[in-house]
């Protein structure tokens, strides 16, 4: 049975790599991965909305994140 997941990473060229090895790591277990488009700010009201149709949430962190990217 696959299970929905929330997939939530960066956009940036740099990062590319890292999330195809997590993407290939979830494709291997059955998981699919639920996108948001790329954003230059974040709606909470539609990632809450994005958020309860998945059955969990995958986050990669890369290096370079700030609170400001995020507003916050």
């Amino acid at each position: 049975m696959s299970s929905l997941v929330y997939f939530a990473h960066s956009y940036r060229p740099r990062d590319a790599m890292i999330n195809d090895y997590f993407a290939r790591l979830m494709e291997a277990e059955g998981l699919i991965a639920s996108l948001d488009p790329p954003s230059t700010h974040v709606n909470s009201a539609k990632l809450e909305r994005h958020l309860s149709h998945c059955d969990a949430m995958v986050v990669v962190l890369t290096t370079g994140v700030s609170r400001s990217s995020y507003g916050g």
